[in-house]
């Protein structure tokens, strides 16, 4: 199932720029959420290739239409691709590597978040995914090009990360990275980051499978992970995971964070009830 989801960004990567003129977006900029929630189901993606490569716009397909000038695309996510070959992740092959995807879909403030997918091999089973929810959620991520080689990614919380704009490494800003690491069976264990931001972040991770939502989406069985809180740089608890997403099947099986936690407030003060920690943000 993942690697489909990987494999039809990648096609849609294909297509240029002034092919979908008409769909203004400025990735590079960041601004303010359009609304509170997430209002679209599992919709198709199509994604284009920007800045002669270096990073890759999605949009969510609203209105199919056979002229791609006449169907009506939201952007939804930005995303980089460390194609492997250098000391982050020495690994090379056919779809190997560590994607990054910074996820705005339907514009909203509620499910704004960076995923991390290590694909040690070519095997669904051993690719592990982490997300990261940074809080506060201030604005939409953006991502931009600077001289001596730098791409620049705006989070949520308005802080940023550095890449290497050849290879994708992270090189600085408030996410470190670390190798990739397998266990002995060749599964990529969670992709190393850390945050050393001023906000709070919730990461949870699987391996072959989204990190949250339920498990099998056709038996609907409940996720049994947790995600770790991290505030001043410490996990300061875990949370189920089930008790923060859910996955909604009127949405086609949409995974969404729950409606009570689509503003910072409310998620806040969850977080500190259950972890017994005051945050100040």
């Amino acid at each position: 199932m993942l690697k489909n989801l990987f494999l039809t960004s990648l096609l849609g990567s294909i297509l240029s720029v002034n092919t979908l003129a008409n769909f203004n977006y400025d990735e590079t900029i960041s601004i303010n959420p359009e609304k509170v929630m997430n209002e679209l189901p599992i919709l198709p993606t199509l994604c284009i290739s920007k800045e002669k490569g270096l990073w890759d716009l999605c949009f969510s397909v609203i209105k199919d239409a056979d002229r791609i000038q006449d169907r009506e695309l939201r952007a939804k996510s930005i995303k980089l691709r460390n194609q492997g070959g250098n000391p982050t992740f020495p690994q090379t092959g056919w779809m190997v590597g560590r994607d990054f995807e910074f996820n705005f879909e339907d514009i909203a403030q509620s499910d704004l978040n960076m995923i991390v997918w290590d694909m040690p091999d070519d095997y669904d089973s051993n690719g592990h995914m982490m997300m990261m929810t940074f809080i506060p959620r201030q604005v939409i991520p953006s991502v931009r090009y600077e001289s001596l080689n730098k791409i620049i990614v705006t989070l949520p919380t308005s802080e940023e990360i550095t890449f290497d704009a050849r290879t994708k490494e992270i090189i600085g800003g408030v996410i470190t990275e670390g190798k990739v690491a397998t266990d002995s069976s060749g599964r990529a264990l969670r992709p190393s980051m850390k945050y050393t931001g001023k906000g709070l972040a919730i990461v949870a991770s699987r391996v072959g499978n989204f990190p949250v939502g339920d498990e099998l989406v056709d038996t609907q069985r409940t996720a049994r992970n947790k995600a770790d809180i991290i505030y001043n740089q410490k996990t300061i608890c875990q949370l189920p995971v089930k008790d923060l997403w859910f996955t909604d099947y009127a949405k086609k099986g949409q995974v969404l964070l729950r409606p009570e936690f689509s503003t910072d407030k409310e998620l806040i003060e969850y977080i500190e009830k259950k972890c017994k920690t005051k945050i100040s943000l």
